[in-house]
This record gives structure tokens, sequence and C-alpha cells, in this order.
């Protein structure tokens, strides 16, 4: 799939032409009550000023509270962390080191947890005011991206042959293999719950892991073979074919365009995020 060979290119050898331009744009995320107990709400995107718009890679993004959200950028050739608050548009470079740091979470206390590419090394540390704390990943390397279950349970994606997902616990040592032949996204609300995209073949599904007695089952086919998606709280999966966004809950039989209150011409949809209130969503897409 393409956009799994990208997502494996970013972590390779960095030049300005492994990594593809692309944008994030904020929207409002709208619900209306339907009208009958039988029907779903009807979510509508509302787009807002807040954009990042330049020549370059700007993706990854992930929401520290409501407010402000960590993303990834390409600067000169390796790529950085920034945090962008949405009340007054601030950007702010969080790291500036000569290693490549993608897929910023936030943790407790201003902490992130990252992945620090260095060399052929692929590791997860926290980072706190720019500089490396702790090394967490313990035997699980090279490490693509990842989800906390719990403080100190790690979900991640190892780059082999095919991909895989590891649980691995940190106060005990010890790691699992619990799926093969993943792709890039993977949620948690820091809980025993993960959704990870599973492909098979040519079509990549959501599936949903239980850390709390190992099980690992199909949700859902994701759209056009496309492996990036988001869960809201209470309105399910949002995903996009590349040109718009859908929606899938329990209960649908089949994914439901979200409607967009004002169009705006975007390409190439892939990362999703949501606020922890699920009224706002950030949006990759590619540079306009």
């Amino acid at each position: 799939m393409q956009n799994l060979v990208l997502s494996v290119l970013i972590f390779s050898a960095i030049n300005a032409t492994a990594i593809p331009g692309t944008d994030i744009t904020i929207f409002k995320l709208l619900a209306t009550k339907s009208a009958t107990a039988q029907s779903a709400d009807r979510l509508t995107l509302e787009p807002t000023t807040h954009t990042v718009q330049r020549k370059g890679y700007d993706n990854q993004p992930k929401f520290i509270d409501n407010h402000a959200l960590l993303f990834t950028r390409e600067i000169a050739g390796q790529t950085e962390i920034i945090r962008w608050s949405l009340g007054d548009s601030k950007q702010t470079q969080m790291t500036e080191t000569p290693v490549s740091e993608y897929s910023p979470t936030p943790l407790a206390k201003g902490q992130f947890s990252v992945v620090v590419a260095a060399g052929e090394q692929q590791s997860l540390w926290i980072y706190q005011d720019g500089k490396a704390l702790q090394r967490v990943n313990g035997p699980v390397e090279p490490v693509g991206y990842h989800a906390w279950l719990g403080n100190d349970v790690l979900a991640m994606f190892r780059l082999a042959d095919p991909h895989e997902l590891v649980v691995y616990s940190i106060a005990k040592d010890q790691m699992q293999v619990v799926a093969k032949n993943i792709g890039r996204t993977l949620i948690s609300q820091n809980t025993d719950q993960l959704w990870f995209t599973l492909i098979e073949g040519d079509q990549a599904f959501i599936a949903q892991y239980n850390h709390t007695d190992g099980s690992v089952q199909r949700v859902t086919a994701l759209p056009s073979k496309r492996e990036d998606f988001a869960w809201h709280p209470k309105h399910g999966f949002i995903a996009s074919d590349g040109q718009q966004l859908l929606r899938w809950q329990t209960g649908f039989e089949a994914w439901q365009p979200l409607v967009m209150s004002k169009p705006i011409a975007l390409t190439d949809l892939t990362r999703i995020a949501i606020s922890p209130d699920g009224t706002i969503l950030a949006l990759v897409h590619q540079d306009r």
C-alpha cells in the first residue's frame, strides 16, 4: 500500500525528497442531534482560520488538550517537534537536536514520548523541555509508532517483515507480539484497549486489542484501502477515502460522509486527530 511505503520511508535516511509535503488544517466538529433515536447524530466540519500552510512536511498531529497540539515538522532535512497553541496560533519548537524526532504523544507534566531516529536506530524516548529523559522501548526496535496502555505499558509498531504490533511492559521488562502486518495507526485513551490498523491482502481494517485478556478482533474495514483513522468518544471512528472524511460506528452498514459547512479544496487527506472533548479535528493533507 502506498501510504504504508511512505510511512516507512519517513523513518529511513532523511532527505528533502523522501518526505512528502503536507499541511494541517483545523476544523470545528459540530454534532446535530438526530430527530429519532434510531438515527445517528449528524456531524458537520466547520473550517477555522487555524492552519499550518507552508512547503514541507507538517504532520502527525496529537492533541495535548482542547487548546493545543503537538506535531512533527521537517526543518533543514530532519524533523523536530512543534507545539501549536490554537488560541493564538502560536507555534513553538519543542526540540532542536542533531537527531530526528517523530510521532509525539503528550504525557503529564509537560512531557511527551517521541520516536527518535539516530542513524539506523529508531527508539522511543520521553522528552521534557526539549531534552531526552528516558529510553522506554526496552528490547523493541526499530520503533515506528506507539501508544500508551496505562502508565507503564506501551503498544509499539515495530518495523519488521511484516510490521508487528508489540506490547511491552516497562515495569516487568516483558514484550509480546500480538499482531503482524499492521499499519501506522495506533489509538488508545491510556487504557487497556487499543485500536490499530490491521492489513490483510489489499484491505486495511480497524482492529481492537484488549490488554486485559490479550484478544484481537477485527472491527470494520477501512474505506478505500486507507490506513489512517481517528476515534471520537461519542461518534465512533472517522477516516478518509483520500478526498473526504467519513464516519462509522457500531450499527452502521457502511461509512457515511461528514458534511462540510464550507467547501475547501484539500487533496490526499491522511492523518486525523480529535481533541479530548471531541469538538476539534486536525486533518493532514497535501501541501496547498
